[in-house]
């Protein structure tokens, strides 16, 4: 599928952690899967939104990019 190659070469995965005293060990971890491009390529990450059935689209007008990413750990 061509989502596997075009994320092995545009996506990246960052996991935050927080302190945070809400959670029993005293620790949240976030992780979040994202793809950032120019605004032109917008339609491709609808799609592959679209094709993963999760996540959301923000926009950069200082950069000029859209970002596809999901920090949801239920999706």
């Amino acid at each position: 599928m061509w989502v596997t190659g075009f994320s092995d070469a545009e996506s990246s995965v960052v996991v935050n952690i927080f302190k945070n005293k809400e959670y029993k060990t005293g620790w949240q971890i976030q992780p979040t899967y994202s793809i950032e491009l120019h605004i032109k390529d917008l339609p491709l990450l609808y799609k592959i939104q679209q094709f993963f059935g999760a996540g959301r689209i923000k926009f950069r007008s200082n950069r000029s990019s859209a970002i596809y990413y999901v920090a949801s750990l239920d999706d």
